[in-house]
């Protein structure tokens, strides 16, 4: 909390020596108030998320391996080569989501075919 004395920075010295007394009431009022209203503001930005959605349209995710594709090594064999890949990359997007208080989910699309990717993370964990 900020008090009258401005003691709370380095630059305290010189808001009290080179301000007037009025003027450095009415500056650390200022700082009181819009300190508040940027409390309430952070507070509200808690509960909004960032989604993003990326979408296909490939031949979408096969029913049987849904439940398997975050599992670490689970890979499914590329449909133009036959190879498949190290089966790492969304057990770690989800790890690092998760860390980020996030997830991620993938879907197969209800609209067509192909899958649907969805990252979600806080947008305000940076503002704490």
């Amino acid at each position: 909390m900020v008090n009258d004395h401005a003691n709370w920075s380095p630059a305290s010295e010189l808001l009290q020596e080179e301000m007037p007394e009025e003027q450095r009431t009415r500056f650390l009022t200022n700082i009181r108030t819009e300190s508040a209203r940027l409390q309430r503001l952070i507070d509200e930005l808690v509960a909004l998320s960032v989604v993003v959605r990326i979408l296909d349209e490939g031949p979408g995710i096969p029913a049987y391996a849904l439940n398997k594709i975050f599992e670490r090594f689970y890979s499914l064999p590329r449909q133009s080569t036959g190879k498949r890949s190290s089966g790492l990359g969304l057990c770690f997007a989800r790890e690092v989501a998760h860390l980020h208080h996030g997830s991620v989910t993938v879907q197969n699309r209800k609209d067509r075919q192909g899958a649907e990717a969805v990252l979600t993370l806080a947008a305000a964990e940076q503002l704490r």
